[in-house]
């Protein structure tokens, strides 16, 4: 090769490794973004269910529906709606 080939050739690697890393780089942050959205997503996911879980443990243990219930069960029914 010569050296004009020789140029040629370094400016198309050069080229090419600056337009795979600005690609690469804005995939990366693309990605980034997708992840951070689908966590927050699982986290409210998981918020309401927790929600939802201590209505219905809540409700069990209301002394209005169950009028035998134990005395730790009202202690614990007293200690979540207080």
């Amino acid at each position: 090769m010569g050296g004009k080939d020789e140029e040629i050739w370094f400016s198309y690697y050069r080229g090419d490794l600056l337009s795979s890393s600005v690609f690469g780089h804005l995939h990366w942050k693309n990605t980034s973004q997708v992840a951070g959205v689908e966590a927050r997503e699982a986290a409210a996911k998981v918020k309401e269910k927790e929600k939802v879980e201590r209505e219905a443990l809540i409700e069990s243990l209301k002394p209005e529906n169950n009028k035998q219930q134990p005395l730790i069960d009202y202690l614990h029914y007293k200690s979540l709606t207080q």
